[in-house]
């Protein structure tokens, strides 16, 4: 039997605590009050014991803080859409014949219509 203490070094969303501990984890913690202790709380990594600090209303961030973050999601995604229609246009150029036997886990991986 194993047993760590940690402490959160700050605020946590949403979003990061799924991340971190999954949804089930997150939904739990929304539920305690301020100020209280919960637990055993199940995570993908254990049981915990949680105590919730603080909560503040979720907000949208100033897109000042969040502009480089923006602006690679929007450089990857184009890559990915560019990477996309250079397959197509090589698929276009032959004929493909899909083999006998191939499992339908890579007919759908690997050849979309």
């Amino acid at each position: 039997r194993t047993s760590s203490r940690c402490r959160s070094t700050g605020p946590s969303t949403r979003r990061a605590l799924e991340n971190a501990f999954g949804g089930g984890f997150a939904a739990a913690l929304a539920e305690v009050p301020v100020g209280q202790w919960s637990g055993p709380v199940r995570s993908g990594l254990g049981l915990h014991l949680v105590e919730v600090t603080g909560s503040e209303p979720a907000r949208l961030a100033p897109f000042e803080d969040i502009r480089d973050h923006v602006a690679q999601q929007y450089d990857y995604y184009a890559v990915l859409d560019a990477q996309e229609r250079m397959f197509r246009e090589l698929l276009a150029k032959y004929d493909v014949r899909i083999e006998a036997g191939v499992p339908d886990a890579v007919m759908r991986d690997y050849v979309r219509q």
